[in-house]
C-alpha cells in the first residue's frame, strides 16, 4: 500500500491544498479501478490521508512526523506554502520521503533538496511564452492581475507583471 499525505488548509491559500487534495483523491480512485499503481514492478493501492496543517509550520511538522514515522507514508503532496515546506523538508529528507509541493521559491526545489519536487509548471517558466503568444498571435493588448494578499500570490503577480511587460502587453491593474 502506498500512503500519500495531502496537506489541505482552511487558510487564505486553502485553494492550493484543496485543489491538490481533490486531484489526489480522483487520481487514487482512477488507479484503484486499475488495481493500483505500478512502482518498481510492484502494484500498490494508494490511500490519501488529508491533513489540514492550517499553514502552521508546527502543525505541518507534527503531521509529517506522524505520517512518516508512525504510518509509513513515503510520498507527500504538499505542504504548499514556503513556511510549511521549509519546516517539513528536514524530516522528509532524513527519511527519504518524496515531497510534491507547490511554492514558487526556487531554492526549495534546488540542491541540497533532492527529494522536493515542484508539482506544477510555474508561471515564471511559462508566463513569458504565454504572454508573447497572446500578444503576437491573438492580438492581446493588455492584461490585469488581481491576486490574494499573500506573499506567494504577490510574488507570482510581480513575476507575471514583468513577463507581460516583456511581451509588450500593457498591465492595466496589478492589485
Amino acid at each position: 500500500k502506498a500512503r500519500v499525505w495531502e496537506a489541505a488548509s482552511r487558510r487564505p491559500d486553502a485553494a492550493w491544498g484543496l485543489v491538490s487534495k481533490y486531484s489526489a483523491v480522483a487520481t487514487a480512485a482512477m488507479y484503484k479501478e486499475q488495481g493500483g499503481v505500478d512502482i518498481g514492478g510492484q502494484q500498490y493501492k494508494i490511500e490519501i490521508d488529508a491533513v489540514d496543517d492550517q499553514e502552521d509550520p508546527k502543525l505541518a511538522v507534527t503531521g509529517a512526523q506522524r505520517l512518516i514515522l508512525q504510518d509509513g507514508v513515503k510520498y507527500l503532496i504538499g505542504p504548499n506554502v514556503d513556511s510549511t515546506i521549509v519546516s517539513v523538508q528536514p524530516i522528509a529528507e532524513k527519511y527519504n520521503v518524496m515531497m510534491f509541493s507547490y511554492s514558487f521559491t526556487r531554492s526549495l526545489f534546488s540542491p541540497p533538496h533532492h527529494n522536493t519536487v515542484l508539482g506544477i509548471i510555474p508561471g515564471y517558466q511559462t508566463g513569458s511564452v504565454v504572454f508573447k503568444y497572446l500578444h503576437d498571435k491573438q492580438d492581446l493588448k493588455s492584461v490585469s492581475f488581481i491576486v490574494l494578499n499573500s506573499a506567494e500570490a504577490l510574488k507570482q503577480r510581480d513575476e507575471s507583471v514583468a513577463a507581460a511587460n516583456k511581451a509588450g502587453l500593457q498591465v492595466t491593474t496589478h492589485a
